[in-house]
């Protein structure tokens, strides 16, 4: 039963279970098997049902018109077990952030997991905080394209 609508309506908490809460090594235990099943059945992770319907946001959009512009190959919105990733080149993980990936907890502790994830399967992750990038002056933006550029053309070693 969920904690929220328990909490709502406290006359669905069942008697015997009314204030207890799972253990640390429960909780383990259910995020293991979570895992596990997001893992088999990627169609099924929350935030691709609940975020993607929108279509692709304009940070996402500029950064595709600039690895288009610069001859770069790359899959979109390639999927790798439970993740998406933005654009996938070769085996770089090309994430461009909102700046909630940097202020909410939660987000920055699950990105760290994610990329741990996708780096224990042979990923690299490169991250573009969005709201950074926008703060440059033309001179540093054309420089960071440029490396960013580069690194991603590199030949997979």
């Amino acid at each position: 039963m969920h904690e929220r609508s328990c909490k709502q309506n406290p006359s669905k908490v069942p008697g015997n279970w009314a204030g207890r809460q799972h253990s640390a090594g429960t909780k383990k235990q259910i995020s293991a098997s979570r895992i596990q099943y997001l893992d088999a059945h990627p169609d099924q992770v929350p935030y691709v049902l609940n975020h993607y319907s929108k279509g692709s946001s304009y940070p996402e959009l500029y950064w595709e018109a600039v690895l288009k512009s610069a001859g770069v190959q790359y899959d979109k919105e390639q999927r790798v077990g439970r993740f998406r990733i933005d654009f996938a080149v070769g085996k770089i993980a090309l994430e461009i952030d909102g700046e909630q990936h940097y202020v909410d907890n939660r987000i920055v502790e699950s990105n760290k997991r994610r990329d741990e994830a996708l780096s224990a399967k042979g990923w690299e992750t490169i991250r573009v905080r969005w709201a950074m990038y926008q703060k440059l002056n033309s001179d540093e933006r054309l420089q960071f394209r440029t490396r960013l550029l580069d690194k991603l053309k590199q030949p997979v070693s």
